[in-house]
């Protein structure tokens, strides 16, 4: 993931195909949209899903690595 042309500071998790949260990431926002430096990130591990959120939330909602998601029909 990258932070190109994009304006407001994120947080993102990994999560694995179990849907356990792997990492978490924060994320600064680019610049100016003529920026060739913004923020990059890649996952250490193998992982099947991001979410991608304001940075902060998942401090915010206590939700931390090992923690996991349930779909919901």
């Amino acid at each position: 993931y990258w932070m190109k042309n994009t304006f407001i500071n994120l947080s993102i998790g990994f999560f694995d195909e179990n849907k356990k949260l792997l990492e978490i990431y924060d994320l600064k926002k680019t610049p100016s949209v003529l920026s060739t430096r913004f923020d990059q990130v890649k996952s250490r591990k193998k992982v099947k899903y991001a979410l991608e959120v304001p940075k902060g939330w998942f401090k915010a909602n206590n939700i931390k690595v090992g923690a996991s998601f349930k779909l919901i029909d």
